[in-house]
């Protein structure tokens, strides 16, 4: 399999596929609006993980070169008594990143989950965004719209396969 151009030549093929299958189980593709404006749009690929499975989240910073890691503490949760662990975050906010990275890794290693759907979705909204055409885009409003939808609809009722979504 040809070295994609958006990531060093040292980036195994295995750990991409590996990446791919990870990020359709625990990856979350957002779409939201940007505080304080009417048409403009934020676009967010994010994993949380446990506090113990830090090492992955920075591998996964560290192999892809994109992308801000967090920690979230559920502290104040614990003290009320409830159940909740500490957590890490990686997120990608940055359009170029998404463009340049994310993009290309993901058409090239397929999801393979209901999330390919989702990604279908980002996908165009990132697009969008990154062609600085968003100003008055009325189809973000529909994507977002298409998202919340996705979500709540099994995949099989979708009507797609691995194969037609990309």
């Amino acid at each position: 399999m040809e070295q994609l151009s958006f990531i060093s030549s040292n980036v195994d093929p295995l750990w991409c596929s590996w990446f791919t299958g990870f990020l359709d189980g625990e990856g979350y593709f957002q779409i939201s609006p940007q505080p304080k404006s009417k048409t403009a749009f934020q676009i967010c690929l994010t994993i949380t993980l446990r506090e113990d499975d830090k090492y992955i989240i920075e591998e996964i910073k560290s192999t892809l070169e994109c992308g801000r890691i967090y920690y979230i503490s559920y502290k104040h949760e614990r003290v009320k008594g409830h159940h909740a662990c500490n957590q890490w975050r990686w997120t990608v906010r940055d359009i170029s990143s998404i463009v340049q990275i994310i993009i290309p890794l993901l058409d090239h290693y397929p999801l393979r989950t209901k999330k390919a759907h989702d990604y279908v979705i980002w996908r165009k909204a990132a697009l969008i965004k990154s062609s600085k055409a968003h100003g008055n885009c009325p189809e973000i409003e529909d994507l977002r719209k298409q998202l919340k939808v996705i979500h709540q609809t099994p995949f099989y009722e979708m009507g797609y396969s691995v194969s037609n979504i990309i």
